[in-house]
């Protein structure tokens, strides 16, 4: 049987732009946002232009939260490049 396909470290979205993505705890993740009760699979900081996802997903879980938090990246950067600002 062939292992789950890790997720990437790094995506390079073009435009210079470049997400780093971590699996990180359910603990990190509260922190990360906040301390918020929510319950977070995943978080997209685009302050750090970083992608976490919750390291004790399943290796499906982690690439569906992945692309979930991708996208908010992408239209992140694609609305602040849009706008004229250089991040």
């Amino acid at each position: 049987m062939v292992g789950a396909v890790r997720l990437p470290r790094r995506v390079h979205l073009g435009n210079g732009h470049v997400v780093t993505v971590t699996l990180v705890s359910r603990q990190t993740l509260k922190d990360l946002n906040g301390d918020e009760d929510e319950p977070l699979e995943g978080l997209w900081d685009s302050d750090t232009r970083a992608i976490y996802v919750l390291r004790s997903l399943g290796s499906a879980d982690r690439w569906r939260v992945y692309w979930h938090e991708l996208l908010h990246a992408v239209n992140d950067l694609a609305a602040h490049d849009s706008s004229g600002l250089n991040l």
